[in-house]
């Protein structure tokens, strides 16, 4: 829902319907966030930094938000990418079918993201840390860079259920097996 250009922080399709909205109001980390919760509506996604400062003088390089808080250069959000997890997001559509008493089946498809990281170099973070970016000028490439990696899992989701109720026990009620 949060893509429908009605919500404008969200959805790329505001680019079409409204330019000006889009250009105003659009933030890159809350269609992020949207997007990778797909089978949920977030009432209050992640928003950016209203602003990124950038400070270089002769002694030192900072980059912190409008606040002052220091932006580091490396994060990292779910698991490793180089390291996917085997748990699978809810499906976006579910089908099912009953197969009888106390057995269902149902299916659907899924998306969603497993990871996301940012690392800079060694050199990079050395340079950072000095305070100076003179160490990555030094030569040509430069040993300064980042290194971005993530993950993406599609797929069907199965899942197959099955209850039958066992005798009525006396304090607590009905209880299922399943």
């Amino acid at each position: 829902m949060r893509f429908l250009p009605t919500f404008s922080d969200t959805s790329p399709f505001t680019y079409f319907t409204d330019p000006n909205a889009f250009r105003t109001s659009f933030d890159l980390l809350s269609f992020y966030d949207q997007a990778s919760h797909l089978g949920s509506f977030l009432l209050n996604p992640a928003r950016s930094p209203d602003e990124v400062v950038f400070r270089l003088s002769a002694g030192s390089v900072s980059l912190t938000d409008g606040q002052g808080n220091n932006l580091l250069p490396s994060f990292q959000m779910g698991s490793a990418p180089e390291k996917p997890t085997a748990l699978i997001p809810s499906p976006l559509l579910t089908i099912s079918l009953d197969l009888g008493p106390g057995t269902y089946l149902a299916f659907g498809p899924f998306v969603g993201t497993q990871g996301v990281r940012v690392l800079p170099s060694p050199d990079l973070a050395r340079a950072l840390a000095g305070g100076s970016l003179d160490p990555c000028k030094a030569s040509n490439p430069s040993p300064c860079y980042l290194e971005a990696g993530g993950s993406f899992a599609s797929g069907l989701s199965l899942a197959l259920g099955f209850a039958t109720p066992l005798p009525e026990v006396p304090g607590v009620g009905r209880v299922y097996l399943g």
